[in-house]
């Protein structure tokens, strides 16, 4: 349960983000906070996370310091993070305003065996995130048992690499489209493989893992 509400603000994009893996909507207070929350739902490391999830006392701040968000990993031996996401900028500007409150969340995680991260954009955008935007629409679709499996042998036969464009070539036939939405499909969910750290270029090369 969120400890602070976020208010309206005309001065930068606000709005709700619908998490499949927390199975609830989260409001962001920046297009920033909303775009490490899709890095959060698309880790496979990550178990779930909260926003504005403790409020933390501060000398002389009287309503204290919330954080952004708090992430719990699967691995039950790697600490959660509490987590500020801020414009670099702003990080540069404000410095010595945040200080006080960035000592107090470091003071606050190490006393509960958890970390305090600061990310920026710098940590956030990126090739990586793109291609998530781009296959994120695909994320719950379930594509016909049928068509997984088709793609799945041809691209075994093809020593277990191939791309999205052979793909759709060698099995789309009149119906391109819900091939090619097979294949991204099979890409987001884990399926199949890519270079998600570059660009996506329009031809995708994608390949089983257990080929490699």
């Amino acid at each position: 349960m969120p400890v602070r509400k976020i208010p309206k603000n005309y001065l930068v994009v606000t709005g709700r983000f619908a998490s499949a893996k927390n199975g609830e909507s989260h409001e962001f207070e920046s297009l920033l906070e909303r775009d490490h929350m899709i890095l959060l739902e698309f880790d496979n490391e990550v178990k779930s996370f909260e926003v504005q999830p403790v409020r933390i006392p501060v000398p002389g701040v009287p309503q204290g310091y919330v954080p952004d968000a708090r992430v719990v990993f699967k691995d039950p031996k790697r600490p959660a993070e509490i987590v500020e996401v801020k414009p670099k900028a702003d990080l540069e500007q404000y410095a010595r305003e945040f200080e006080p409150k960035f000592m107090a969340a470091k003071r606050y995680c190490e006393e509960r065996d958890q970390l305090f991260v600061v990310k920026s954009e710098e940590d956030i955008r990126g090739p990586y995130l793109q291609n998530l935007k781009f296959l994120r629409r695909y994320k719950q679709r379930t594509p016909p048992p049928e068509q997984k499996d088709a793609v799945l042998q041809f691209i075994a036969a093809q020593g277990g690499k191939s791309s999205s464009d052979a793909i759709v070539d060698a099995l789309g036939g009149p119906d391109r489209a819900a091939w090619l939405g097979t294949v991204w499909t099979m890409l987001v969910q884990g399926d199949l493989s890519a270079d998600f750290e570059s660009e996506f270029p329009v031809d995708v090369p994608v390949w089983i893992e257990a080929f490699q």
